[in-house]
């Protein structure tokens, strides 16, 4: 199924589920809001499932990164900056709305 059609289908799905919440709970326009929602999530599923080699075609490794070959680990990140670590005063910049002179 083609990205565009599968998408059709996924919100035509989805508008008729979202109008039978609608009626159940007595406010069409939220299920008609939740079903096309749910809708495109279909659709993206129908999209991606079959024909693009993406989504659940059972692979385990599908999401693994590709291996670089060298045979060494790579070097882990380095650790993020503490949240309070602020620049020296003279380097700062307030912004315009930076109350007092300097």
């Amino acid at each position: 199924m083609d990205r565009p059609q599968a998408y059709a289908t996924g919100m035509a799905v989805g508008f008729v589920f979202g109008i039978a919440i609608g009626l159940a709970l007595d406010n069409i326009a939220i299920g008609i809001a939740f079903g096309l929602a749910i809708g495109m999530g279909m659709g993206t599923a129908f999209a991606a499932g079959k024909g693009s080699g993406e989504g659940s075609g059972g692979d385990a490794s599908a999401g693994a990164p590709p291996d670089s070959g060298g045979g060494e680990p790579a070097e882990p990140p380095a650790p993020p900056a503490a949240a309070d670590e602020r620049p020296p005063s003279d380097a700062r910049d307030d912004g315009p709305g930076a109350a007092g002179p300097r």
